[in-house]
């Protein structure tokens, strides 16, 4: 999963990957930042999986799916 997060100001940014059940597969925080460019080495089944990424609170979800 590549990952690019941009903020108009530094924030805490943290990313988590949960599967379809909601199980944490995946939790990585970044600290205080503006800007983040990074790839989380994940190996899934194929299936559906949300990624969500928190900026200062603020929650953002993205739903993937791996054929």
């Amino acid at each position: 999963i590549v990952l690019y997060v941009s903020s108009l100001s530094p924030d805490d940014i943290m990313a988590s990957l949960y599967d379809v059940n909601g199980k944490l597969l995946v939790s990585k925080g970044y600290g205080v930042t503006d800007q983040v460019s990074d790839m989380i080495p994940v190996s899934i089944a194929p299936g559906v999986y949300f990624l969500r990424v928190s900026i200062g609170g603020q929650m953002y979800s993205v739903k993937l799916l791996k054929i």
